[in-house]
């Protein structure tokens, strides 16, 4: 044997015979294969397998295999979910049905806005494509979806994605009720009431700070509230994600807009102006709309993954961001599991209120395995599967691995005989909901608004929003107060953005699908935006 056979072999032995020598156990053995597609991270994903692998198993005695398929974002999530239906629909319709595909049958199959009439025989070729679609079982090789927010879910159900997963039938004692899940709580939807979705955790959104940089920033206090991030001192170390590629920045946004559209309405309430909900739904729109434009000229960058935020946040790439309840609870006991100062990085609920929302799943149309998902429902949703993201690891019921820190959906998870196997005893959301009141009716078809224009008005002009807000702070650090005073009036008018355009124009052209009309309205907003920053940054330059 010559020498470099020899090292080969050496080094294939070092590493095969872990392998080799490893018992396999039982459950790990896989009779079936379970699809999930999910944005959640490798260690919920982690947990959730082991888990699910060892609950089926003992109920069952067969050996499961979950295949997770993850793509980024949510945003990124359910386009490729649309994008796969759409191809399989299409040939089903043109290879099974034998019938002509156009323009109209792919816009019509999956649209919800379409009223089907009691019989085929009086439908057009749109409703006919309506009703094939909701009769066929279609599918794209997916069981499940796992993780992503409500609204997403709601237009999945809506546009006949999702399908009826028999949860509410199989377990009725855990939903509704005093002690069940709640359909509804403050105004946000829990679960939907044919059972195409269910909630499986709670969540909120916070803010994410490390102290070491607000020292260095000079920052007196604790940035607990949403109008911090347009504070001038954190210019460029704002960590923000990209609300067109993630679907839950999108939610926090528009929890953003709410609140301060919650604030307005009590403000005119208790001064008795006239049309006080109104205007104050108006004037809370603009508000959050200053937060965001200021936030955004203040940030490093926009990212696609939910989790960098935190990250960077409690590395101090970046002095503050937006975060997930659980993501930035999970990364502050990971700083505290490596002996690092525990105090540097900090999650905090704003005092303003953010209201609790669900993290989804639901079942896919076509699954190949519907029963099998909706045991992974069952284990989720049970007390196995609710002990698995709040206890610590170690414990009876814990996690093997990762302490998830994740709040529960279920009520009974929150009783006092929980809190020794808990990292966050004593928290109950149900009861921390800091009084906010979700209305979705103030919000109402504003969600893809709000992404489309963040993208045009923030995102896409970011150089110039940028260089414009850095030369307005530099104005007012030099003492010309006046020129920092019009430039930054010019840089915040945001009327082309108002929430009364929004209605009149922007949701109208983002729902019309004529993806002409959207591009013309995102060129046209950019191109006005890109103008007005150009003109504040020589205002506050040169003035």
């Amino acid at each position: 044997m010559n020498k470099k056979a020899f090292i080969f072999l050496s080094l294939f032995a070092i590493l095969a015979l872990p392998f080799l020598l490893r018992k396999k156990r039982d459950y790990e053995k896989s009779d079936l294969t379970l699809t999930i597609i999910t944005p959640h991270t490798e260690s919920i994903r982690y947990e959730y397998a082991l888990g699910f692998k060892k609950w089926y198993y003992q109920r069952t005695g067969q050996k499961v295999q979950v295949d997770w398929r993850t793509l980024g974002g949510t945003s990124e999530l359910f386009n490729y979910v649309n994008s796969s239906y759409l191809h399989a629909f299409r040939y089903h319709w043109e290879s099974v049905l034998k019938k002509p595909w156009s323009l109209e049958i792919q816009e019509a199959f999956s649209d919800p806005k379409i009223v089907l009439p009691q019989t085929p025989e009086a439908d057009t070729p749109a409703q006919a494509a309506r009703r094939s679609f909701l009769a066929c079982d279609v599918g794209i090789n997916i069981d499940l979806i796992f993780g992503g927010g409500a609204v997403d879910f709601i237009l999945q159900a809506q546009g006949g994605h999702l399908v009826p997963s028999g949860i509410l039938q199989l377990h009725p004692e855990w939903f509704g009720g005093e002690n069940g899940i709640p359909e509804i709580f403050c105004g946000d939807r829990f679960w939907d009431h044919e059972g195409r979705w269910v909630g499986a955790a709670l969540s909120s959104f916070g803010i994410v700070y490390n102290r070491d940089a607000l020292k260095r920033l000079h920052y007196k206090g604790i940035p607990d509230d949403w109008c911090d991030f347009a504070n001038p001192l954190f210019f460029g170390e704002v960590a923000l994600a990209d609300p067109t590629k993630s679907g839950v920045f999108n939610k926090a946004f528009e929890i953003i807009i709410q609140q301060q559209m919650q604030a307005c309405v009590a403000k005119n309430n208790q001064l008795g102006l006239p049309e006080a909900q109104a205007q104050g739904i108006r004037d809370g729109w603009l508000a959050a709309m200053h937060i965001l434009q200021l936030a955004a000229a203040n940030a490093r960058y926009f990212t696609d993954a939910a989790g960098k935020p935190i990250l960077d946040v409690s590395q101090q790439d970046a002095a503050i961001g937006m975060g997930i309840d659980f993501y930035g609870r999970f990364q502050a006991g990971s700083i505290a599991q490596r002996g690092a100062d525990p105090h540097r990085f900090s999650y905090i609920a704003p005092k303003s209120g953010s209201p609790l929302s669900v993290d989804p799943i639901g079942i896919l149309r076509g699954a190949a395995h519907k029963e099998l998902a909706l045991s992974f429902m069952e284990y989720v949703l049970s007390l196995d599967g609710q002990k698995l993201i709040r206890y610590r690891p170690g414990v009876p019921g814990g996690p093997e691995h990762y302490t998830l820190r994740r709040p529960p959906i279920r009520k009974e998870m929150y009783e006092s005989v929980h809190d020794p196997f808990t990292e966050d005893p004593g928290i109950n959301p149900y009861r921390l909901t800091n009084e906010f009141l979700y209305h979705p009716e103030w919000t109402k078809n504003t969600f893809d608004a709000i992404r489309f224009i963040f993208k045009v008005a923030f995102i896409d002009v970011h150089r110039e929003l940028r260089e414009a807000w850095g030369a307005i702070i530099q104005a007012r650090k030099e003492g010309r107060t006046q020129a920092a005073d019009r430039a930054q009036d010019l840089l915040t008018d945001l009327d082309p953005v108002s929430y009364q355009r929004v209605q009149d124009t922007i949701s109208p052209a983002l729902s019309c699908r004529d993806r002409i009309v959207e591009v013309r309205l995102a060129d046209h907003l950019s191109r006005t935006f890109r103008k007005q920053y150009r003109n504040a940054y020589v205002l506050a330059k040169y003035s």
